[in-house]
């Protein structure tokens, strides 16, 4: 079984937390989830989370430290997840590549259907 590492953030600006649509097919397409994405070979976390920000959001942003990990099985691989606060430093958040963005307060989360890794720190997030 193959191991996957993924970075993730929680982003916060104005007391609300970015949240994205994902696109495509799949078990995990039309759920939302906190921004990231799959660390390439050679890529710290933080490495990969500036970069999938950039890339399909169009933000720069500053990690603030590790939030959680969370294993979690997967169709085909085995999926390692690190969830990380972070802050928007430069550009405004546009879905590049996914079916739509939202800020939204921390309260409001649980009225949105998340991918199964990322709910499963849903708690925790709307506590920070």
């Amino acid at each position: 079984m193959t191991v996957t590492d993924v970075s993730a953030a929680i982003i916060e600006k104005d007391g609300k937390v970015l949240i994205c649509k994902r696109a495509g097919r799949g078990e995990a397409a039309h759920l939302w989830e906190f921004p990231g994405g799959k660390r390439e070979a050679g890529e710290t976390s933080a490495a990969c989370l500036a970069r999938e920000c950039a890339e399909e959001l169009g933000i720069e942003i500053a990690t603030a430290g590790l939030l959680a990990e969370v294993d979690w099985p997967g169709s085909a691989d085995h999926y390692h997840f690190r969830f990380f606060a972070a802050t928007v430093l430069s550009g405004e958040a546009e879905a590049r590549e996914h079916e739509e963005i939202r800020w939204v307060a921390r309260e409001a989360l649980r009225q949105y259907v998340f991918c199964p890794a990322d709910a499963s720190i849903l708690d925790q997030v709307i506590q920070q």
